[in-house]
């Protein structure tokens, strides 16, 4: 929700940033988008990439077979306006598949695929960009060429760049997309211990820009036999040089090439790396976490048969772990706590499922589902589904939990829940009614927390936009206790509206779950 208040110079907005924790029913049963399947001539055999802006909608990307076609079909869904948008290809392109998508520090949602073309007698393969909401989507901009398939992942740098990282079998290739055109730069290269090939990476890049980067490997050693490792190592993007080496997280011995220890990962960061991969040899979906004794192995999910994976860290450390596990059906979740990874839980039934966590640290997901209708063959779509805290059923602007934290009626629209505007000395400032238990944590003015509804309330500062920060020092908070009714908090901008350059308040609530 966004309040705009005209304040002289002092631009006065509210702005709602929510963070998930996967506890009881935290995904709402509707929102997002749904794309049914199959279309007309459709062979229903997909693949799909789901992304959030900053605005918190979806956009969704399928790759799919058409008869008739030769080419392999990407198709574009946004939820702003409900359409669905048909993405060129490279001009004498013949292959496509998707790489990753990602949501920039600015809000730009880019698609990246990778793609074999002609270029004249010669055969290419290198990196496609969509910019999905740009003015023109459709149209694909060359990234970079490549050599084989590139693996191709990508990671939001706060400087509004995307950082990527590719490979060929002996080579991880370190480059960016330069806003705001996102034109490709290479960085440098890192080279594969010994005689080891590169097969799969994963990428996570930190607010002070270190970069994490995980990589399969496999070596033969012998006929049918082969030594695949888990690698991991961290640098610094502007200065590849002095970069760790390559760490061993886990290896171990298999009679294929194809079956890997890391045969798909993803990587995160909350005090220390975390690779969440599933290991082909030992049938396993593992974690990996680094500690001062080395690298901590855990097991969610024994003989697993596992899809896409994905591993999120919340604003307050929790871990969340997401699969989709292929042999039962359907996606399922488990968080890491004091005593180790819970117990997985069901997500959804159903596959071919797609993970991002937005910019808050939420996990959104996209499930494929068949509904049956009496009479009629089974009506088979995708849904995409947002955390049930996100959601704003009445239209008011205010997102479920902060509804909960206020004590208003997430159903019935509720404008006059918070109010906002100049005092007599002309700052700006906010107020509200808040559970009678809600108290600051520490001394700040600026964070507070609510011990019977678990829920955090934090007030950020910006001045851009952009880069956000514990309003302490600037505001000034006083919680007045009223007798048989909620407490009223009132927080006031230090800063004089008619002599502060422009700034941002904004209103942040968290379940602690």
């Amino acid at each position: 929700m966004r309040l705009p208040l005209h304040l002289s110079q002092l631009a006065f907005i509210i702005t709602l940033h929510l963070t998930l924790g996967l506890g009881a029913s935290p995904f709402a049963a509707t929102g997002g988008l749904t794309v049914s399947l199959p279309n007309p001539g459709e062979n229903v055999r997909r693949d799909s990439l789901l992304a959030v802006d900053s605005g918190g909608n979806h956009h969704f990307v399928t790759l799919t077979q058409i008869s008739g076609q030769t080419l392999d079909t990407l198709l574009y869904s946004r939820e702003t306006d409900g359409a669905t948008i048909l993405l060129n290809a490279l001009p004498s392109a013949f292959t496509q598949r998707l790489e990753a998508t990602i949501t920039t520090s600015t809000g730009q949602v880019l698609l990246l695929t990778s793609s074999s073309y002609s270029n004249g007698n010669t055969l290419e393969t290198g990196c496609v960009l969509h910019h999905l909401n740009s003015s023109s989507p459709s149209q694909p901009t060359f990234a970079f060429s490549s050599s084989g398939q590139p693996s191709a992942r990508m990671a939001p740098l706060e400087d509004g760049n995307v950082l990527v990282v590719s490979r060929t079998s002996s080579q991880v290739i370190v480059g960016r997309l330069l806003a705001p055109s996102f034109t490709y730069e290479e960085l440098g290269r890192f080279s594969a211990p010994g005689m080891q090939e590169f097969s799969k990476l994963s990428l996570f890049a930190e607010p002070d820009q270190t970069v994490h980067l995980a990589a399969t490997t496999h070596e033969e050693l012998a006929a049918d036999n082969f030594h695949s490792r888990l690698l991991y190592r961290s640098f610094d993007p502007e200065n590849l040089a002095p970069s760790q080496a390559w760490q061993t997280v886990t290896s171990g011995l298999a009679s294929s090439p194809s079956t890997e220890v890391g045969a798909s990962q993803s990587l995160t960061f909350d005090t220390e790396p975390v690779i969440l991969f599933h290991n082909e040899i030992t049938s396993q979906l593992q974690s990996a976490r680094k500690a001062e004794g080395g690298w901590e192995l855990n097991t969610l999910e024994d003989f697993a048969s596992i899809g896409r994976i994905h591993l999120a860290c919340d604003e307050l450390g929790r871990l969340s772990a997401t699969w989709d596990s292929l042999g039962s059906g359907s996606i399922r979740c488990a968080t890491f706590g004091r005593s180790g990874w819970t117990t997985p839980s069901l997500l959804a039934s159903g596959n071919f499922a797609s993970f991002v966590v937005d910019t808050g640290g939420y996990l959104h997901y996209s499930t494929q589902t068949s509904v049956s209708i009496p009479g009629e063959d089974p009506v088979e779509f995708y849904q995409t589904l947002r955390p049930r805290d996100l959601t704003d059923d009445d239209g008011d602007g205010l997102p479920f939990v902060l509804e909960e934290l206020l004590g208003s009626s997430p159903n019935e629209a509720n404008h006059d829940a918070i109010e906002a505007g100049l005092t007599s000395a002309q700052n700006a400032f906010l107020s509200f009614l808040v559970p009678s238990d809600l108290a600051p944590v520490g001394t700040s003015e600026s964070y507070f927390y609510s011990p019977g509804l678990d829920i955090f309330l934090t007030l950020e500062i910006s001045r851009d936009l952009t880069f956000w920060r514990r309003a302490d020092p600037e505001i000034e908070t006083e919680l007045f206790a009223i007798t048989g009714r909620p407490s009223v908090l009132v927080s006031t901008l230090r800063d004089n509206a008619q002599e502060a350059p422009r700034g941002f308040l904004r209103l942040k609530a968290v379940r602690n779950r």
